[in-house]
């Protein structure tokens, strides 16, 4: 690797001055007129007789009043000089020169060094084993003495994750070479104590199962002052709208909120999903109930919603959602099938019980997104306050238990 030139500043102007005696080839001090009007502090560059072709850079060491103590022939060759011949700070070929080089050195030495994380330590954590990883890339090492440490990773536009033990951080390495920097303190990773945009990189790092767990809580608190208690209901379950493959996690209530709704109201009428009450309100009224740093992370995945006719499924693109009555129950007794996969959250009947306010109200049934199918075509199907399945006409009030992703 090429070393670095030494640089000199330049002067406003190229101030000069002139030799107040002559000097011969060999001599090192130079006795100028005015020092001061150079305007240059030593080591620095000079240029004698700046308007002839046998011009000579000289590189001064020292000044004394003026007298200044050179490196003869810097650039060109060393000849006498008579008194009277001008001397200037002026821009030289090793100037440009020294540009040149030391703008490839430098690109050179960041290509080298590439993309770096810089970590530091807790003094908790000397002696323990970290790993720095990715969805594609994982290296372990153990915290030095020095508590700090320097892990090249393999591209930039990624977040990866820092971990000693249970204790974690993540790092965005953006797309331009150089090194980004994380300190590892003693303060475990739980959603309750992380933000959203926290969240959002440790899921774009492609190892959400790795951090968290099935259950993990973290609350909200909605513009309207409700405060709700979200918990992880699966890992890559969902397919994102984009078509680029799965959501990392999938967020939803651990209760139901004060309010129950409607579907539709009317008794009558056969209503899908799209057209109902709690699918607009889903779409137009919850984003602006939900904090921005949540609002502008979660992405659209795709749902599916049975028709009530056999076979009968349409795809819908959603960004906030309630479930379908398969992704919370294996019983698919009056729905038409195929309308998801059941959540890892939802294992037996407790499991699906649901409170109103939060947790603090009575058990109550709440909607799923699955219309009833058969003969029943203007139910919609619930999970009861008992945590089993069932149709309700679809101008009752129920529960609503909605999820995002992330």
């Amino acid at each position: 690797m090429d070393d670095i030139l030494e640089m000199y500043p330049a002067t406003v102007n190229s101030l000069e001055t002139v030799l107040s005696a002559d000097i011969g080839a060999s001599d090192t001090i130079i006795n100028v007129e005015n020092a001061a009007a150079l305007g240059i502090i030593p080591p620095n560059l000079l240029v004698i007789g700046d308007d002839l072709p046998n011009a000579e850079t000289v590189r001064v060491i020292a000044i004394d009043n003026n007298a200044l103590t050179v490196e003869r022939a810097f650039e060109g060759a060393a000849i006498p000089w008579s008194a009277g011949s001008f001397i200037a700070r002026n821009h030289t070929a090793y100037d440009h020169n020294a540009n040149i080089h030391n703008i490839s050195a430098l690109q050179a030495q960041i290509q080298q060094l590439g993309f770096s994380i810089r970590i530091t330590f807790d003094p908790a954590l000397s002696g323990r084993d970290f790993t720095v990883s990715s969805q594609n890339f994982s290296i372990s090492g153990q915290v030095p003495e020095s508590l700090s440490a320097y892990i090249v990773v393999p591209s930039g536009e990624t977040a990866y994750m820092v971990a000693v033990g249970n204790y974690r951080r993540s790092v965005n390495v953006l797309q331009f070479f150089g090194i980004y920097s994380v300190h590892i303190d003693t303060v475990e990773m739980d959603l309750h104590n992380l933000t959203w945009g926290e969240i959002e990189e440790i899921v774009s790092s492609g190892n959400a199962a790795g951090y968290f767990n099935i259950g993990d809580e973290i609350d909200i608190q909605l513009t309207s002052g409700e405060i709700l208690t979200m918990h992880i209901w699966g890992f890559s379950h969902d397919d994102l709208a984009d078509g680029s493959g799965k959501a990392g996690v999938t967020i939803g209530m651990k209760d139901l909120m004060i309010l129950t709704q409607r579907m539709h109201p009317s008794e009558t009428g056969i209503v899908s999903f799209p057209a109902s009450e709690i699918w607009a309100w889903l779409r137009d009224t919850l984003p602006e109930l939900l904090p921005k740093d949540l609002r502008n992370i979660i992405k659209p995945v795709i749902k599916k919603h049975g028709g009530g006719s056999p076979g009968s499924i349409m795809e819908l693109t959603m960004n906030a959602f309630i479930p379908a009555q398969e992704e919370i129950t294996s019983d698919i007794t009056g729905i038409t099938p195929g309308q998801g996969e059941l959540y890892s959250i939802f294992s037996d009947n407790a499991s699906r019980i649901k409170r109103l306010s939060n947790g603090t109200g009575a058990a109550n049934s709440w909607w799923t997104r699955s219309r009833a199918a058969g003969g029943a075509l203007t139910q919609f199907r619930t999970i009861q306050a008992n945590g089993e399945s069932s149709g309700m006409p679809q101008n009752l009030q129920s529960g609503i238990c909605f999820a995002f992703c992330i």
